[in-house]
């Protein structure tokens, strides 16, 4: 009784009062957040075309006739499965390219943003020519930091696909 007539006025001052405002979220993370969670949906939904150009590529029988595409999403889904199957080796894919996305836009927008803010000592006010050159020096900036994720799901992706190939599973 004593201790939560003690307790009590400390826990109505933390619960009455209000929560601190939580500190802004820069547009740039927005843009970058909005752009990798994009990639991530729209590669989860077009990853079983993926797997079957990945095969095809991969594919060394000397067969002329190529199955339809139907057929063989059908036929890999039988075979293996949805997750082992079709979607096999997505989540590298969707790291490296959530990654990659999430680093391009984010530098594109942070590095637009600068520019605009120094346009004044810019000797041309064209719009374009300057996402252009921001656009390119971003997809510099996330190829050469994300170069490893795509290497590591390069090598991934491969080593599902000979075994594939060769019947390993």
């Amino acid at each position: 009784m004593v201790l939560s007539s003690l307790l009590l006025p400390i826990f109505r001052t933390k619960c009455d009062s209000a929560p601190p405002p939580l500190p802004p979220i820069s547009g740039d993370i927005i843009h970058a957040l909005s752009a990798a969670i994009g990639s991530a949906v729209s590669i989860t939904l077009l990853y079983p075309l993926e797997t079957i150009r990945t095969r095809a590529q991969v594919d060394t029988s000397d067969s002329t006739s190529r199955e339809s595409l139907v057929h063989t999403i059908i036929s890999i889904f039988r075979k293996e499965g949805l997750a082992q199957g079709l979607y096999k080796g997505w989540f590298s894919l969707v790291v490296a390219l959530w990654s990659l996305n999430f680093v391009y836009f984010y530098f594109f927008h942070a590095l637009r943003r600068w520019v605009e803010n120094s346009i004044d000592a810019l000797p041309f006010n064209n719009q374009t020519i300057i996402d252009l050159l921001v656009g390119f020096i971003a997809g510099v900036i996330a190829v050469l930091l994300t170069g490893p994720l795509w290497l590591g799901k390069l090598l991934l992706v491969y080593l599902i696909c000979m075994s594939c190939v060769v019947g390993l599973n």
